[in-house]
């Protein structure tokens, strides 16, 4: 699976979508690569969070 990034031409603003190793020129030069965006996603299910309450149904109260 190829990742992604998104890039920002200096020059003229414009943005586009391509692959992490192959950053894209627009204006004559390389275009500088945007900050990810913090994720904000709620996890879906039970298996992709973490329990954050020591009083968790999941503590099994063995410590450390």
């Amino acid at each position: 699976m190829v990742e992604l990034r998104e890039y920002e031409c200096v020059g003229c603003g414009r943005r586009v979508v391509a692959p992490a190793d192959d950053t894209p020129e627009c204006c004559g030069r390389s275009m500088s690569q945007l900050a990810l965006e913090p994720c904000t996603v709620a996890p879906a299910d039970a298996e992709q969070s973490r329990p954050m309450d020591a009083e968790d149904a999941c503590d099994d109260f063995r410590g450390g």
